[in-house]
């Protein structure tokens, strides 16, 4: 059995996804960046008593493009997106991925969309609206459901 739905995200719902995942773990990772990329900044400048200017801003500007990256590089087009006992196939345009079970690390309904988030932390956004009815909806997620926790038992 095998489950396609169309649908096209939106930057809100990228925003939503990524502020979500920077408030439970991604702060950590950019704070780590942040101290190596200012530290380092610091060092390689010249002694001067604005160095720790220029080595906070840096650090910032690290941060702020890695805050944007998913934004810019966001896909507005329709995308397909099709459930199967193999796994996940994506779609937008020529641009084609596959995903199986074990590459998936959880399921999240939030924001009146599921996300179905991989292992390294992006995520499949499925709003609401790509399904006809709730019960489609239910249904998409208890076959996800199913096939993500057989693969971590």
């Amino acid at each position: 059995m095998a489950i396609t739905i169309h649908y096209a995200s939106t930057r809100t719902e990228i925003w939503r996804y990524y502020w979500r995942m920077w408030r439970e773990q991604l702060w950590k990772a950019h704070t780590f960046v942040f101290g190596i990329v200012a530290v380092l900044t610091y060092c390689a400048l010249p002694a001067h008593r604005l160095s720790w200017i220029a080595a906070i801003a840096l650090g910032g500007a690290v941060i702020a493009f890695f805050m944007v990256y998913p934004l810019l590089r966001f896909k507005p087009e329709m995308r397909e997106l099709t459930i199967s006992e193999e796994g996940i196939r994506t779609s937008i345009g020529l641009r084609r991925a596959d995903m199986s079970w074990n590459d998936i690390a959880a399921l999240d309904a939030q924001d009146d969309a599921l996300v179905i988030r991989r292992s390294n932390l992006n995520g499949l956004i499925v709003p609401a609206r790509a399904f006809a009815t709730p019960e489609e909806q239910a249904a998409f997620e208890a076959f996800v459901r199913r096939h993500t926790d057989l693969n971590r038992s």
